[in-house]
C-alpha cells in the first residue's frame, strides 16, 4: 500500500542539530515501528560538517560510517550509525537546488530497522531535483 509523506507540525520545535523535519512517512501501517524522516538541512559546512552536527545533537551516536555515494542522480553523503538506544540507523544528505535535505530511517530495534530499509533505499534511488511530487 502506498503512503504519501504527512508535513511535520511545528517542525521548528523539533529541530535537531540546525536541521528541521518536514516530513515523515509512519512505518505502523505496513506493521513496523518506525519512521522516515526527511528535513531541512541548511547549516553552513561541508556535507561531514552537516550530518555531523546533526549526529551530534541526536545523542550519543556510536560507530559512524560514512560513504558518498547517489540518491537518484543527486551526489550524496550517507552514515550509519549506531543510536543512544543501540539500534542501527541511517541518514543521507543531498544538496539540491531546494537547498541540503537529510532523510533519516530510525526504528525500534535493529529487527524493525532492517524491515524498513528497502523502503528506505527505494527513497534515496528515486531522490529527484525537482518539485514534481507526483
Amino acid at each position: 500500500m502506498l503512503r504519501r509523506a504527512k508535513a511535520v507540525k511545528n517542525g521548528r520545535d523539533a529541530a535537531i542539530g540546525g536541521a528541521v523535519p518536514v516530513c515523515e512517512i509512519d512505518a505502523k501501517p505496513a506493521g513496523h515501528l518506525g519512521f522516515l524522516r526527511a528535513w531541512k538541512a541548511d547549516a553552513p559546512g561541508n556535507q561531514q560538517e552537516v550530518m555531523d552536527k546533526f549526529l551530534d545533537a541526536s545523542g550519543e551516536v556510536t560507530d559512524r560510517q560514512y560513504r558518498r555515494t547517489k540518491a537518484g542522480p543527486l551526489d550524496a553523503f550517507e552514515a550509519t550509525f549506531v543510536a543512544e538506544s543501540g539500534t542501527h540507523e541511517r541518514a543521507i544528505l543531498v544538496s539540491t537546488i531546494w537547498g541540503r535535505f537529510l532523510l533519516t530511517l530510525g526504528g525500534a530495534d535493529d529487527a524493525e530497522h532492517q524491515a524498513m530499509l528497502p523502503a528506505y533505499q527505494l527513497a534515496k534511488q528515486t531522490a529527484k531535483n525537482n518539485r514534481n511530487w507526483e
